[in-house]
């Protein structure tokens, strides 16, 4: 059933009346608020029936009745679904329309996103199309006049990065594409929303090689430490973990944050050699000629160079 209550209006549902759960069931049910734009976002409260008796009165069982008070729904984790026909009309709210900036790993070294020039699409509750673009160099996605109040699919496609990053030339790094549900607030003054996104985590992973000019000779027992660069000068790096090479010369670092570039620590003793612009890209490529193939760096033990990324191209 759906059920669909203007400002203030409250109302109360006695489930054994709706027909839809039989005499006797002994059980839970799942009520969902599917979108509201009350201010605060939406509340549930509940009336229980109870049997007992009242004090002073006959010993004979009575319905009782207890009401709680109502739970408030945060709008910062108010996530309604997204079926199309849950409810219809649903969506259309009294929220206006303006500049809605969708926020996507801001821009880093060099002043660019990791995730700069990757397609966009975002589509409403049935699954319409409502804006197509892309994401800009600041990792933004701007729509200059959206429907707040609503519920909508937000849609990235996979985009290959140059490494090192952010203006390497030696291979390229497929950032994971990924799709969220994420609801915009309604701006009743006028002003733009801004929402953040949430990309899925990346991997480093690949071989420390003895040399660019010898990618087949790797290394095994290598140290390997993954770092995160100094935010700006006089500040340290940050040491973030730390893998040892296997027989193969293999390394795996996993759910890193694939927003930023990093850098790799090959460990020989008491020296080391440092990789710079390192991205955390899919674990495997998502789009392009070599669908499904692990993304692996090969490293130069000699140097700190990245030699390549494999598979190539992506």
């Amino acid at each position: 059933m759906c059920q669909t209550l203007n400002e203030k209006f409250i109302d109360y549902i006695r489930l054994v009346d709706m027909g839809i759960l039989p005499n006797g069931f002994n059980g839970s049910a799942v009520i969902t608020a599917t979108c509201s734009d009350q201010e605060g976002g939406p509340m549930l409260a509940a009336t229980v029936l109870e049997r007992g008796r009242l004090e002073g009165s006959p010993n004979i069982p009575q319905d009782l009745l207890k009401a709680y008070e109502a739970v408030p729904i945060h709008q910062a984790w108010y996530n309604p679904p997204m079926a199309p026909d849950a409810c219809p009309g649903c969506q259309q709210t009294s929220c206006p329309a303006t500049q809605v900036i969708f926020d996507l790993c801001g821009a880093e070294a060099g002043g660019v996103s990791v995730y700069s020039g990757a397609q966009v699409t975002i589509r409403d509750a049935r699954g319409e199309p409502v804006y197509v673009g892309g994401v800009d160099a600041n990792g933004q996605i701007v729509v200059p006049n959206l429907q707040t109040g609503r519920t909508y699919s937000v849609e990235v496609n996979p985009v290959n990065r140059p490494v090192p990053f952010p203006n390497g030339n030696v291979d390229k790094v497929q950032m994971a594409g990924f799709a969220n549900s994420v609801l915009v607030p309604c701006q009743r003054n006028g002003g733009p929303a801004v929402v953040d996104l949430n990309g899925p985590t990346g991997v480093i992973q690949g071989y420390v090689a003895a040399a660019c000019t010898a990618v087949n000779s790797t290394i095994q027992g290598r140290k390997v430490q993954l770092w995160a660069p100094a935010p700006s000068a006089g500040a340290s790096a940050t040491l973030l973990a730390e893998r040892t090479t296997n027989a193969d010369g293999y390394f795996q670092f996993t759910n890193i944050s694939p927003c930023e570039p990093y850098e790799l620590r090959l460990v020989n003793g008491a020296n080391y050699v440092t990789v710079a612009g390192v991205l955390a890209g899919a674990p495997n490529i998502q789009a392009g000629g070599s669908v499904n193939s692990p993304q692996l760096y090969t490293l130069s033990d000699a140097t700190g160079a990245i030699c390549n990324v494999l598979p190539n191209p992506p």
